[in-house]
């Protein structure tokens, strides 16, 4: 199967008409065919709901049709040479694809776009990393009322800027593995809706709009020479799990940080300057891996951040519990 180069048709003649091979195929799953060039016209598949393609370096093209009205599911990871997912008489826009709730889309750097996304009113997920060609046809996401999980990994400069709208939104993942563009100079802050340079405006909060009225979970991912976070969201009343990784020029989080009112759940990663943590009244977990500075400073007791965080009934440390409750009780029961 791996010298695949061509698979013909989903059809077989039978006397002077074509039966379909799969006439109740509801799953598609093609997977490390590197020589693959071209997949069969799947219009006739009509019953597919989950298509999903990884690993076929010289893919070209999916011949999606408007024939697939069943299709919910669509994965492509690792296609570099896909530049269409539509066959060539699809003309009419995604208006006949109103099932689809769930797009992932990553590492196929030459697929052209996804036009007109915003009619896919019954979207629930949609991911999209290492596909900087799509993000930049990715208009009017406030439109898609149903979405409720986004990410988003590629270069800031794609990035939609009309998020904050999206009213079902649950879960958020914005950034980058690091820096994309080597002919631009890396930004020092992380550009937000509404933020401005250097990680916002403060002041104060009277003027400020609702926005992502019921995100929950927010991961955000950054580059080298990262200095502050976006101040707004400081204002996401319904927060309740926040990771921040990769912040490398980051020393103090803010401490407005610790007054986001439903805040449960903190996580940090690779924040390699970070040394100083606010007051954090509210939460119950806290997770630090690969932050070698704060690390030595929420040492048990000792740490100079102890007294900041002692009162958390949950304390992980690169993957070691600092502190649990469950097990700290059962301790002092032996």
């Amino acid at each position: 199967m791996n010298e695949l180069s061509e698979w013909s048709d989903a059809m077989i003649q039978s006397n002077s008409s074509s039966v379909n091979l799969f006439p109740l195929l509801e799953k598609l799953y093609v997977c490390r065919l590197p020589k693959l060039e071209l997949l069969p016209n799947l219009g006739d598949v009509k019953c597919l709901q989950s298509l999903i393609i990884e690993c076929c370096q010289n893919l070209t093209c999916l011949p999606i049709s408007k024939e697939l009205v069943s299709l919910q599911k669509l994965v492509i990871h690792s296609c570099p040479n896909l530049t269409s997912l539509f066959s060539e008489d699809f003309d009419e826009g995604l208006q006949g694809f109103g099932s689809i709730e769930s797009i992932d889309l990553r590492s196929c750097p030459n697929l052209v776009g996804i036009p007109e996304i915003h009619r896919l009113q019954s979207l629930c997920q949609l991911l999209i990393e290492g596909c900087d060609r799509v993000l930049a046809s990715c208009t009017r996401l406030e439109t898609l009322t149903s979405l409720e999980k986004l990410m988003i990994t590629s270069s800031p400069r794609f990035w939609p800027t009309d998020l904050q709208n999206l009213s079902s939104l649950t879960s958020l993942y914005i950034g980058c593995f690091d820096w994309f563009d080597d002919d631009v100079e890396p930004l020092d802050y992380f550009p937000w809706h509404d933020s401005k340079s250097g990680g916002g405006t403060s002041g104060s909060n009277n003027n400020i709009q609702p926005c992502f009225v019921s995100l929950t979970s927010l991961e955000l991912s950054g580059w080298r020479n990262l200095k502050s976070l976006p101040e707004p969201i400081q204002y996401i009343s319904a927060l309740r799990n926040l990771t921040i990784k990769h912040f490398h020029g980051l020393e103090a989080l803010p401490e407005w940080l610790g007054k986001i009112p439903c805040l449960k759940i903190l996580e940090l990663l690779y924040c390699s300057n970070l040394k100083q943590l606010p007051n954090l009244t509210n939460l119950q977990q806290l997770s630090i891996w690969y932050c070698p500075l704060l690390e030595q400073r929420c040492a048990k007791f000792i740490g100079a951040e102890w007294h900041k965080i002692a009162h958390i009934p949950y304390i992980k440390i690169n993957g070691d519990w600092l502190k649990h409750e469950e097990l700290d009780a059962e301790t002092d029961i032996n």
